[in-house]
């Protein structure tokens, strides 16, 4: 949950860079993701975590430059930095999340189909306890959100998108709306397991 509470984070400060209406403001998302960066290889790394370095605005080629061209021009490059930094840490956090899905799926699979046969065996002890029929539905239903769900699939789609998203942005032909598309991507899926993460976290709670 803390570590994917981190990379909502950094998702959600990529997705308020891109709505910045000034350099000032897109240097400090940027600076906002790279600490959210700093912090997930702190959990994913421990002690031996690469240090991510702050951002530093990069300087206008032209002094005639709108303001508004020069706000872009630091999104793109902050953009490009953060991923860049990101980009390892991310692939490394999913390949945990995945691996720790499949074993971790085994297991819940397990407690989630026991309960759910537990409810059932209780309700067939008595029909007339529309109780124990709410808590047989209640039983299935978390069953078969788990198995929607997916989860190693999830983190691996989620990893290839911000994999994707590091290396768009370093085409130097890439344009602002084609990174936020991506970005877009990228956010939709931390969102997606983001809320698989906290149900399953729910469902241990409630065994």
């Amino acid at each position: 949950v803390a570590v994917m509470g981190e990379i909502r984070a950094y998702a959600q400060n990529l997705a308020a860079l891109v709505a910045d209406n000034s350099a000032a403001e897109a240097a400090s998302h940027v600076n906002a993701a790279l600490g959210s960066v700093q912090s997930l290889a702190n959990t994913v790394d421990g002690e031996g975590a690469t240090r991510v370095p702050s951002f530093a605005t990069p300087a206008g080629t032209g002094v005639n430059w709108l303001i508004g061209q020069y706000a872009n021009y630091v999104k793109v490059h902050g953009l490009r930095t953060a991923t860049r930094e990101a980009k390892p840490v991310v692939e490394r956090a999913a390949a945990i999340f995945e691996t720790a899905a499949v074993f971790g799926s085994d297991l819940q699979r397990e407690a989630l189909t026991d309960a759910f046969q537990d409810k059932i065996d209780d309700y067939q002890d008595n029909r007339e306890d529309s109780g124990r029929l709410n808590a047989a539905v209640g039983a299935a239903k978390m069953y078969d959100d788990f198995l929607v769900s997916k989860p190693g699939e999830t983190f691996k789609k989620m990893g290839e998108a911000h994999t994707a998203l590091a290396d768009a942005l370093q085409n130097p032909d890439l344009s602002l709306p084609q990174a936020i598309s991506k970005i877009e991507d990228f956010a939709a899926q931390a969102e997606q397991l983001n809320k698989i993460v906290t149900d399953l976290a729910a469902l241990r709670e409630n065994e």
